[in-house]
């Protein structure tokens, strides 16, 4: 029983192999026409191949379309005059914005 059942699928798996190896597959239908199945094979593996490369372009551009909107936004990153809006062009927050603690490891913990 358990090969009936993995027979078809197995059949089918090696016919896809044998036909992406090289193999040419000919099938003959019982009104005497031919099928070239290797070819058929082929044919859907380099339809799926186009489409993946057509999807992982389409993925990238997001990416990089992304990454470009992401880096406008920080100044380090931008062209001159290109700065972030919350920031006038030509002025830069500075460090003294920033409210600072400075801790001494000498000094004992106060309570």
């Amino acid at each position: 029983m358990p090969g009936a059942l993995i027979a078809p699928k197995m059949s089918i798996i090696g016919t896809v192999a044998a036909s992406l190896l090289g193999f040419n597959i000919h099938l003959e239908k019982a009104d005497g026409k031919k099928v070239d199945v290797s070819k058929a094979v082929k044919d859907a593996a380099d339809t799926v191949a186009d489409r993946a490369k057509t999807v992982a372009n389409t993925v990238m551009e997001g990416i990089e379309k992304t990454w470009n909107d992401l880096s406008a936004d920080d100044p380090e990153e931008c062209a001159p005059g290109e700065e972030n809006e919350e920031e006038p062009a030509g002025q830069s927050s500075t460090d003294n914005d920033t409210p600072t603690v400075q801790v001494d490891p000498d000094e004992p913990e106060k309570e």
